[in-house]
């Protein structure tokens, strides 16, 4: 199924101000995500890997210091998995930064038909690598860009756009990150992209 124009993203708390981001010139940013809500057949440990994936595409061009931690009490980011509307309704939603360390909340439907692909090849169900992405570039700061903008922070689901672009880089660093200019310290955990997908279960 085609999921290109689907809303990517139906609620964000508005920061304060007109430039919001995570204190400090290299914010740790602890995150945790409680699978307790998932629905599906994707192994825990994978899911874990997708959303580590997806902060390390941020965190590989601005000085952000993501790192899982094992429970909500640590994290400033905290996500679930819950009902919103149902499969190919909202996706998820996401709090924006507000330049203050107070936590921010994520929600992912459980509704959704989630998969990990290869970023290279079309999708066929709901990529939960890209769609974590793309609320994660929300809890950093930035707001939808422009409905046919090249950009990940578009409010529609794009197949053709599996991470931060050069627009959505450019974007975050306006709001005062620092773009990085030394490797990763630590390699990402690899996905399994090359297997078939697996996803949702009904």
């Amino acid at each position: 199924m085609d999921h290109d124009g689907a809303c990517i993203c139906g609620q964000t708390f508005q920061a304060v101000g007109p430039l919001a981001k995570w204190p400090g010139a290299d914010p740790d940013l602890p995150w945790h995500y409680d699978l307790s809500g998932y629905r599906g057949n994707i192994p825990a440990e994978q899911i874990l890997a997708a959303f580590e994936r997806a902060w390390a595409y941020w965190a590989e061009h601005v000085e952000i210091r993501p790192r899982r931690v094992n429970s909500r009490a640590e994290a400033k980011v905290w996500g679930t998995f819950a009902r919103i509307d149902g499969d190919s309704g909202t996706l998820a939603w996401s709090m924006l930064a507000n330049n203050t360390a107070t936590p921010k909340e994520q929600r992912y439907d459980s509704g959704e038909a989630w998969v990990i692909v290869n970023p290279e090849r079309p999708a066929v169900g709901i990529d939960l690598v890209r769609v974590a992405c793309h609320e994660i570039g929300h809890v950093l700061g930035l707001d939808h860009d422009g409905g046919n903008a090249d950009a990940l922070l578009r409010p529609s689901y794009s197949v053709a756009i599996p991470k931060p672009t050069e627009r959505d880089i450019q974007r975050l660093v306006g709001l005062g990150y620092k773009r990085r200019t030394a490797p990763l310290p630590l390699p990402v955990p690899p996905l399994t992209p090359d297997a078939p997908p697996v996803g949702w279960l009904k």
